[in-house]
């Protein structure tokens, strides 16, 4: 965060009192630069106002959090990672993880990446327990793949059993 700030003094015959910020914010996402440029000009006619700010971003206070040994945010959870195979595939997981996030999960999906490598990091940044993995054939046949990255297992479901293998109650049975 770039912050450039240009006071205009007042004059003898004016109290107007020009502020002209310049803000750039560049992040990083997925090897993607996105830059946005913000120029906020404020008019005031008065008396100054003191003022105080405060801005913290999450990458600061994950590094807090390692420098007071609090790694619990790296621990492994009960997260879904939605993998898909295929463009028809892709509005299914989508679907699906809707489904799940109404249902009180946290399941994620990468909404742009086509090919299996960046979908997989995600789950690795995520530090997912659970994989889903959907593809042609598995909406052909309803059914789902499952991986428990901590039990090391791979399961084949059918959409009406997702309910039951997430113990999700009061919902009606999944499809695609």
């Amino acid at each position: 965060l770039v912050g450039v700030y240009a006071f205009v003094p007042n004059s003898a015959t004016s109290i107007v009192t020009y502020v002209i910020t310049i803000v750039v914010v560049i992040r990083a996402n997925a090897h993607r630069f996105a830059a946005i440029v913000a120029v906020v000009i404020i008019i005031i006619d008065g008396p100054t106002i003191q003022a105080i700010g405060f801005a913290m971003g999450v990458e600061r206070l994950m590094a807090i959090m390692d420098e007071a040994e609090n790694t619990d945010y790296l621990e492994q959870n009960d997260s879904i990672t939605v993998i898909t195979l295929g463009q028809n595939a892709k509005l299914a997981g989508v679907k699906l993880t809707n489904y799940l996030r109404k249902n009180n999960l946290h399941a994620e999906i990468d909404y742009a990446a086509n090919s299996l490598k960046p979908q997989f990091k995600l789950s690795e940044r995520m530090n997912a327990r659970y994989i889903i993995i959907i593809g042609e054939d598995e909406i052909a046949n309803q059914e789902m793949t499952i991986k428990d990255t901590v039990l090391k297992t791979e399961t084949k479901i059918k959409c009406s059993e997702l309910n039951k293998y997430f113990n999700i109650e009061g919902s009606i049975d999944y499809a695609y």
